[in-house]
């Protein structure tokens, strides 16, 4: 019987003791007791918080150092003299909501400010289609006192009474070689050119601000030269109509029934007549809403400042067999318009439809240059003659334009409507150049530019136009 109680208090002893090692070897950070962490809260921790003191040769020794981590302590519990700890959160419970950027991650003013620009940030790319004004019937040359140079036989009257004979420079009436015909000049005008159907396009970038929207684009239209030949021609069956420019007798217009001299440039082997056209511009706006109500009408301000470049030429050439030259003429115009625009814009929208009308006007200025070069309109290889004038003018820009979009996706938008521009008080080579001659052989060539002459351009025509958001 003894040695049986003896075995058990052994098996119990054992068992005692191996369950003190286990706790001994359980986690020191885990909150069970064991050797780093004994029970009851003996002064093991640190009165300003902190990790548990570690078991030394000496005693326990207090360390003050972080605060214990979140897995210390079972959720609501309590140290003795400590308020009760918050549940534990997850990462992702730290941070904003709705933000992934981290707790962290703040905006600055300026930040916020480019934020909502990007977000409201709109490109609009148009298609243009316009009708440029033409030079009309500007005539290449002078007309005579007495007698329409752009048709000389067509009264017959005058005709018979004194024939307007094709002259050489000197006054000496120019014949037939062969005898056959009666040479007779005939100047032409510019009516053939017509501007219509050019093409254009033009890039906005719009976004708003703190109060309002600024806008701005860039726009061209397409490059473009026309030309047209005139040959000489055999009227009647008797006269042979030779293309000419007739030409001022220092500054006096002749009259070829009386006048012995009447200068003139002959071409009896025809001529050839470009003209080239080429618009562009840009402009920056801003835009600020007079109607704060939610309502579908939008009646918005704007005010900003505008930059048009107009650049023409006319040139001229031909071949006079008779001399053995070939006549050049060039004459271009540069006119850019630069000032500030005031203008208004008026939108009804309604869902996915919009309606609009806007108008500006620019005080502008303008700064046109126009050049006039000839070469060998008399003798061959002559030097070339070039001269120039440039002035400053007060020339207005007033534009117009009606419109009507239909929203097709959140972002997208089609939009179609009709634009009018209107320049005032430009330069056009066809009008730059003034027709003057000495009257006499080897005397000076008096064709120079003059820059005053100034008239009004248009360009109206549809625009097709395709429009994206970002937001």
């Amino acid at each position: 019987m003894m040695l049986r109680r003896l075995m058990l208090l052994t098996v119990t002893m054992a068992c005692l003791a191996g369950g003190s090692t286990v706790c001994a070897q359980e986690n020191p950070w885990s909150g069970e007791p064991g050797r780093f962490l004994p029970q009851g809260g003996n002064g093991m921790w640190s009165p300003y918080g902190g990790y548990p003191a570690m078991s030394t040769p000496y005693g326990s020794v207090p360390s003050p150092w972080s605060p214990p981590p979140p897995r210390m302590i079972s959720q609501g519990a309590a140290l003795p003299g400590h308020a009760a700890q918050p549940p534990a959160k997850h990462v992702y419970e730290y941070l904003p909501e709705g933000d992934t950027r981290g707790p962290f991650f703040t905006l600055s003013p300026e930040g916020r400010r480019l934020q909502r620009a990007m977000e409201g940030m709109y490109f609009r790319v148009d298609y243009l289609n316009y009708k440029l004004t033409d030079p009309g019937e500007a005539l290449l040359g002078t007309n005579y006192a007495t007698v329409d140079i752009r048709n000389p036989l067509a009264d017959p009257a005058v005709f018979t009474a004194s024939p307007v004979f094709a002259r050489e420079r000197d006054g000496t009436v120019r014949t037939d070689p062969g005898g056959a015909f009666v040479l007779v000049p005939q100047a032409h005008d510019l009516s053939p050119f017509e501007l219509d159907h050019r093409n254009g396009i033009r890039l906005t970038l719009g976004f708003p601000v703190e109060v309002g929207t600024v806008e701005g684009n860039l726009w061209a239209m397409q490059s473009e030269t026309d030309s047209f030949r005139v040959d000489p021609q055999i009227r009647q069956g008797l006269f042979l109509v030779l293309p000419a420019i007739p030409l001022l007798n220092n500054g006096r217009v002749p009259d070829p029934l009386t006048d012995p001299v009447v200068p003139m440039i002959l071409f009896d082997d025809g001529y050839h007549i470009q003209f080239g056209t080429d618009l562009a511009g840009g402009e920056v706006n801003y835009l600020r809403s007079l109607l704060w109500t939610e309502t579908p009408v939008r009646f918005e301000i704007l005010a900003g400042a505008r930059y048009t470049r107009l650049y023409e030429e006319l040139f001229v050439v031909g071949r006079d067999d008779n001399q053995q030259v070939d006549p050049q003429i060039l004459a271009t115009s540069r006119n850019q318009l630069f000032g500030p625009s005031v203008g208004l814009r008026l939108e009804w929208e309604r869902e996915w439809f919009k309606l609009g009308a806007e108008t500006k006007f620019t005080a502008g200025f303008n700064r046109h240059e126009d050049l006039v070069r000839v070469n060998d309109l008399f003798q061959f290889n002559r030097t070339p003659i070039q001269s120039t004038d440039a002035h400053t003018e007060f020339s207005p820009v007033h534009e117009s334009m009606f419109y009507a979009q239909i929203k097709l996706t959140h972002r997208l938008k089609f939009r179609i409507g009709y634009n009018i521009l209107s320049l005032y008080n430009v330069s056009r080579p066809q009008n730059a150049v003034v027709w003057n001659d000495s009257g006499i052989i080897d005397g000076p060539i008096l064709i120079s530019a003059d820059s005053t002459n100034l008239e009004s351009f248009h360009a109206r025509g549809i625009t097709i136009s395709g429009e994206w958001s970002l937001y």
